[in-house]
């Protein structure tokens, strides 16, 4: 999202100067991290999906005062928690 917004504005004002507006206003991205993404290439299906699972895991950890890890925050596929806590920054 981020990326595309720089991408719509690059033209007119740069990458650098974007970046650093958007760091000044929360929204901290540098311009190597901009160019990295794009080289990138797309997000596939699957790491968007996992992305959201991740988020949402932690939404839990957060709602919960941060207390939670990853054996409180059960659902059917432990390993599955397991990962998504470690992309999430959640600890045991």
């Amino acid at each position: 999202m981020i990326v595309d917004y720089i991408d719509a504005h690059k033209g007119r004002f740069g990458v650098a100067p974007i970046c650093r507006v958007l760091t000044e206003h929360g929204v901290q991205i540098a311009p190597s991290t901009y160019y990295a993404r794009k080289h990138a290439g797309p997000v596939s299906a699957t790491q968007m999906a996992e992305a959201y699972d991740a988020h949402t895991v932690y939404q839990a950890f957060q709602r919960n005062r941060g207390v939670y890890g990853v054996r409180k925050l059960a659902l059917p596929d432990s390993e599955c928690v397991e990962v998504l806590c470690e992309a999430a920054g959640v600890d045991e």
